[in-house]
């Protein structure tokens, strides 16, 4: 498989295609709201995993990764959310422990690594055979139509996501989420794409969560 045209796009233009491109979202960023100010029961935290899909620059098959939340609502007009989102945006709220990185890094190349479209090194997807950066925008939210695994449109909307049970950030209280969930990278997928496969066996072998959220407390 060859290389993609990976045009260059800055972190300005990022911004804007992410905010027009999640449609939920950008309804309540134009009424000044967030869905998550709304009470939710934190139902499940995941470790995510896509189907197999072709690294943009080998061509090696590898998986996309994220972390789930399956929020259901305490008003029962409002609709389930199963949200997959950055490894680095939830770490700046919900902060991994030093020996669960070690393990993503170890065992799905997720680690930090610089990206010049942003300018910044973050803790980010990559190819486990040539380390290339898949960018958060583009996993997570389809910018410029390049999502493959967790995101996309087409064909990549009815790909299965693979969802292993982490150890609990909260109990089942109801509770807004918006401190945690309101972040850029996510992706609001269907439910009939998640196909659930019981605990993550690192929870049993090591402590996942380094910190949590004031308002999960």
């Amino acid at each position: 498989m060859g290389e993609m045209d990976w045009t260059t796009i800055t972190e300005e233009e990022v911004i804007n295609k992410v905010v027009g491109w999640q449609d939920l979202d950008n309804s309540y960023r134009r009424r000044g709201k967030s869905p998550f100010l709304a009470r939710y029961q934190l139902e499940s935290v995941a470790f995510v995993a896509s189907e197999e899909v072709r690294c943009w620059k080998c061509g090696a098959s590898v998986r996309e990764y994220g972390v789930g939340f399956h929020l259901i609502p305490e008003d029962s007009a409002k609709n389930e959310i199963w949200r997959i989102m950055s490894f680095a945006e939830v770490n700046e709220t919900a902060v991994f422990t030093e020996a669960f990185l070690e393990y993503l890094k170890d065992n799905y190349s997720i680690k930090p690594r610089y990206s010049k479209t942003m300018r910044a090194e973050y803790l980010s997807l990559g190819c486990a055979y040539c380390d290339a950066l898949f960018g958060d925008a583009i996993v997570y939210c389809n910018v410029d139509n390049r999502g493959k695994g967790i995101s996309g449109r087409g064909a990549e909307e009815n790909k299965l996501l693979l969802w292993f049970d982490l150890p609990r950030l909260a109990d089942r209280k109801y509770r807004t989420f918006d401190e945690l969930c309101n972040k850029t990278f996510y992706a609001d997928v269907h439910p009939h794409r998640i196909r659930r496969e019981g605990e993550h066996p690192v929870g049993k072998s090591m402590p996942v969560w380094g910190a949590i959220p004031r308002s999960m407390a």
